[in-house]
């Protein structure tokens, strides 16, 4: 538990830093314009992200596996 408290205090701060970036990239996943990320449009993005995080990197084992 207190690994996810972490976790979510580390990004409530990145956000706070960050938050024009993660809307520019929320914006960008939304493809139809209305506003809101679906639950396929979010994970659309977030695969294609970590598509390109594998080609950045060269890691294509263990880069994103979740996804």
């Amino acid at each position: 538990m207190e690994q996810f408290r972490a976790f979510i205090n580390g990004l409530d701060r990145w956000l706070a830093i960050n938050r024009s970036k993660a809307l520019n990239l929320f914006q960008t996943f939304d493809v139809n314009n209305t506003g809101r990320v679906s639950h396929d449009q979010l994970k659309a993005g977030m695969a294609a992200m970590c598509y390109i995080a594998k080609i950045v990197t060269g890691d294509f084992i263990h880069v994103c596996d979740y996804v």
